[in-house]
C-alpha cells in the first residue's frame, strides 16, 4: 500500500510539474497552441531552455538588425565620399569656367578688333583701288600727250 501511495504522489507531482511547465510555456511562447505545448512538455523541454532560444533567435534577429544598420551606415558614408567628390568635381568646373570665360572675353575684344581693322582696311583698299586707276588714267594721258608732242616735233624731220 505504501508503494500505491508512493507511485500516487509521483504521479500527482509528475502531472503537477507538467501542467507547472505548461504554464511556464505559456508565459513563453504566448503564441503557441494547446497541441504545441503538451508536445513541448511531453519531450522534456523546460521553459528556460525555451527562452534561451527564444533570446537566442532575438540576438540573431538584433544582430542581422545591426548588420543592417552597420551596412546603411556604410553606404551612406560611401554616399557622403560622393558628394564631397562631387563638390569638388564642381568646384574645380567653375574655376574651369571662370577661366575660359576670361579666354572667351579675350577672343571677343580680338574678333571686334579684326573686324574693326577689316572694315578699316576695306576702304584703304577701295580708294587705293580708285586712286591706282586715276594715275593709271593720268599716266595714259600723259603718255598720249608725250606721243602727240613727239610726233609734231618728229615729225617734220622725218618727212
Amino acid at each position: 500500500e505504501t508503494v500505491l501511495e508512493l507511485q500516487k504522489v509521483e504521479r500527482q507531482c509528475s502531472a503537477d510539474r507538467k501542467d507547472k511547465a505548461a504554464r511556464q510555456f505559456r508565459r513563453v511562447i504566448p503564441e503557441a497552441s494547446e497541441s504545441e505545448i503538451q508536445g513541448l512538455v511531453d519531450g522534456g523541454a523546460t521553459a528556460a531552455s525555451m527562452m534561451k532560444m527564444k533570446m537566442a533567435g532575438v540576438h540573431v534577429s538584433v544582430q542581422e538588425e545591426l548588420d543592417k544598420v552597420q551596412a546603411r551606415h556604410t553606404a551612406v558614408h560611401r554616399l557622403e565620399k560622393s558628394v564631397v567628390e562631387l563638390c569638388r568635381l564642381f568646384q574645380d568646373f567653375a574655376v574651369l569656367v571662370d577661366h575660359q570665360g576670361e579666354l572667351l572675353d579675350s577672343i571677343e575684344v580680338h574678333v571686334s578688333a579684326t573686324k574693326t581693322a577689316l572694315q578699316k582696311s576695306e576702304k584703304e583698299l577701295t580708294k587705293a583701288n580708285k586712286l591706282s586707276k586715276a594715275a593709271r588714267r593720268k599716266m595714259m594721258c600723259l603718255t598720249i600727250i608725250f606721243l602727240i608732242i613727239l610726233v609734231i616735233v618728229l615729225g617734220p624731220l622725218i618727212t
